[in-house]
């Protein structure tokens, strides 16, 4: 507990009031309160990430880690997917309405999105529509098929540095 309670304050100390949890991490119960009981002593925030599911099957795993963490006063809300394709989008939106029964409104639910820079093919959007761009298509559907408190994307800069010597 010692070592993650001063993680937890270098976060802090960094400025940082919420991070995400990663991985299996949050699965096993004793790493889990570790995580949240370092988190809250250190007034950091989590925001809990589920795993990555590809039909409603998976949805009762994901239920059971939201109704393990969802009283606990660092948790700020869950992440249902990063980067999901849109075939995924009623999926994830059946995902949220069930997640929301148990949690109601005080939880903040996201998923994080494809950047604008997606191929349509890793979007899941083919063809064109009137006027509107695949990534257009893909944000218009999340909205219309899934919807969530936060829309979040990566975007990520590629810089090229250039040493020039006289």
């Amino acid at each position: 507990q010692g070592e993650a309670d001063a993680r937890y304050a270098e976060v802090r100390e960094s400025g940082i009031n919420m991070v995400y949890s990663f991985g299996g991490e949050v699965h096993n119960p004793e790493h889990r309160d570790r995580m949240l009981h370092a988190a809250e002593k250190n007034g950091v925030r989590v925001m809990i990430e589920l795993d990555r599911i590809t039909d409603v099957g998976g949805i009762e795993a994901n239920l059971e880690l939201v109704k393990a963490t969802m009283d606990h006063p660092a948790v700020i809300g869950y992440n249902m997917y990063d980067e999901p394709n849109a075939a995924l989008f009623p999926v994830l939106g059946e995902q949220l309405r069930r997640i929301r029964e148990i949690v109601g409104e005080d939880m903040l639910i996201m998923c994080n999105l494809f950047p604008n820079y997606a191929s349509a093919t890793q979007l899941g959007i083919s063809g064109e529509k009137a006027g509107m761009t695949p990534y257009q298509q893909y944000i218009d559907r999340f909205m219309s098929e899934v919807g969530s408190d936060i829309l979040s994307f990566d975007f990520f800069l590629k810089i090229l540095m250039l040493n020039i010597v006289f």
